[in-house]
């Protein structure tokens, strides 16, 4: 059994006027990912995979130039899918945010639900295990999903573990049976 450490992106630059799956990150963002990229590659991953989105990819980036691993991509690690919902205050998002979590079955923000989310989140990492080396795998991704998938597999309260997910952050779950976060830690 391996480890899966799950790693929520670095601090994005935000833009109101773009949706957030567009965002890069901040000049802080690759400071902290730089940090982040030291623990990691301690962490001896077999593999770094990354969603689509530019701030994931970014954060992986700073891993894989540590590690000399290559970097796979897969937008089944993006995170659940809101093009569609406008900015809003800190307190608003997080507030829908919970909403979506703890009712993860019905549409309440964004335009796929929190459990399809999963279902492709669960997809893209066993698609990954089968063409990444053996051992421990390293997924960057997003709060939401991660957390959603983590309280899928785990007895945790997702809203909480997504509030707790620093920018960036990580997981650590036992893999391919997640049943507890094994280790946990942030990079603000």
């Amino acid at each position: 059994m391996g480890q899966l450490i799950l790693i929520k992106h670095s601090l994005p630059q935000i833009d109101e006027d773009e949706p957030a799956n567009s965002w890069v990150l901040s000049p802080e963002g690759e400071s902290r990912a730089s940090k982040l990229a030291i623990a990691i590659a301690a962490m001896k991953p077999a593999s770094v995979h990354t969603s689509a989105e530019q701030k994931a990819m970014q954060t992986a980036e700073a891993i894989t130039d540590i590690t000399g691993l290559t970097l796979s991509m897969d937008p089944g690690f993006n995170e659940q899918h809101r093009e569609n919902e406008r900015f809003t205050s800190k307190d608003e998002f997080s507030r829908r945010i919970g909403e979506a979590l703890r009712s993860p079955d019905e549409l309440i923000y964004g335009s796929e639900t929190v459990s399809s989310a999963v279902e492709r989140f669960d997809k893209a990492l066993h698609d990954a295990e089968q063409y990444s080396q053996p051992g421990d795998m390293a997924v960057v991704s997003h709060g939401t999903i991660i957390s959603a998938y983590v309280a899928s597999r785990v007895d945790i309260d997702p809203a909480e573990l997504w509030e707790s997910l620093g920018l960036p952050g990580f997981v650590c779950v036992n893999w391919p049976d997640p049943d507890h976060i094994e280790l946990r830690k942030n990079f603000e």
